[in-house]
């Protein structure tokens, strides 16, 4: 794998938090270093929406993946059904498209047909195969397991305690159903900004600045390794045990209570293909930067070249949820409140704006 398509994978995978005919195709994508390729990725659900579309072409390696190329400002964006329906999404920001949020915009629905097309400003156009949105079964369970374990760091032992939680659902007897799962959680935090110090620069020494803001705040967390499965070893049965996902106990995380929504997404198979071989570079190999076993052909290709190379996945899934909220009670040694002596809002993803679910 060239470094130019570890930059590519880095890129595409850096996307998948703010979304999501055949089988997937492991492909040779060996290119010069200094080409650029479409990165497209999407997703519509049973959700209300909006659905967000991130257009993208990658950078020389070594650039800043940050940096949406002008080439994808101002692109015609749209998605339309089966039934003729189509709606052209918004430019949100560049380089990303999100759809109304009102009834009057493209929804999800099980048995629905999706296609995506993107028209960029030179005239290339882009297009999804199209995806049907298969349905899903509710989640029935999800349980959360105490581990406690430690890790050494250096010549020191520390502790490196989490939950675990697994959930429970009923698989649809008589056909084939693929999965996929991730996680939110949000936690609270109560900071001590009047303890603030900075270093003197003039002395060298620590010098009291307290702060008058802010105190408590909630933190978004969504760390997710891709998790697929499809229902071969279980079909028609009661799933019990199945790990979705692993939340740290420390006392950042867990000085108050934290929640979690666990997702399951239903999947076509050329979906779960794809996100297989993705789920395969980023765990099986350790790293994104590492070579893969494989490389993941998605379901987007130029119109009027189909032999350019296009990465990544326009999708249609169908979603069940589940809540569980964790607190300090359910620890049988909670670790020490939270000591952190500055402005709540200094800590990554967090907001001083309390969730409707609090």
């Amino acid at each position: 794998m060239t470094q130019k398509m570890k930059s590519l994978c880095r890129w595409f995978l850096l996307a998948l938090p703010l979304l999501l005919a055949g089988c997937v195709e492991p492909v040779d994508l060996k290119m010069p270093d200094d080409e650029k390729v479409m990165t497209i990725s999407g997703m519509i659900t049973t959700d209300p929406g909006p659905y967000y579309v991130y257009v993208n072409m990658s950078s020389p390696y070594g650039g800043n993946l940050s940096i949406v190329d002008p080439a994808v400002h101002d692109a015609v964006v749209r998605i339309e059904d089966e039934t003729g329906k189509v709606e052209q999404l918004a430019q949100y920001q560049r380089g990303v498209y999100r759809s109304r949020a009102d009834a009057l915009g493209v929804k999800g629905r099980v048995g629905g047909t999706y296609t995506l097309t993107v028209r960029l400003k030179d005239g290339r156009i882009y297009q999804s195969k199209a995806e049907t949105m298969p349905a899903v079964p509710a989640i029935d369970d999800v349980k959360s397991t105490y581990v406690q374990r430690t890790i050494l760091k250096g010549e020191n032992e520390l502790p490196d305690n989490r939950f675990e939680l697994t959930l429970q659902m009923k698989d649809p007897a008589g056909e084939r159903n693929f999965y996929r799962w991730d996680w939110t959680g949000v936690y609270e935090v109560a900071t001590q900004p009047w303890e603030y110090t900075e270093k003197d620069l003039r002395t060298g020494r620590l010098v009291s600045r307290p702060k008058s803001c802010c105190t408590t705040c909630w933190v978004k967390d969504s760390i997710n390794p891709i998790s697929v499965v499809d229902d071969r070893l279980f079909n028609g049965n009661l799933v019990t045990g199945q790990q979705v996902a692993t939340i740290p106990v420390n006392a950042q995380t867990l000085s108050i209570r934290y929640r979690v929504e666990v997702r399951q997404y239903s999947l076509s198979e050329t979906a779960y293909d794809y996100w297989r071989v993705m789920a395969m570079q980023t765990s099986k190999t350790g790293s994104v930067l590492d070579p893969p076993p494989a490389n993941a052909k998605g379901n987007l290709y130029n119109v009027n070249d189909p032999n350019e190379m296009v990465i990544g996945y326009f999708g249609a899934s169908a979603i069940s949820r589940k809540i569980i909220n964790l607190s300090r009670t359910d620890v049988p040694n909670p670790p020490p409140l939270f000591d952190y002596d500055d402005d709540c809002r200094v800590i990554n993803n967090s907001t001083t704006l309390r969730p409707s679910f609090w």
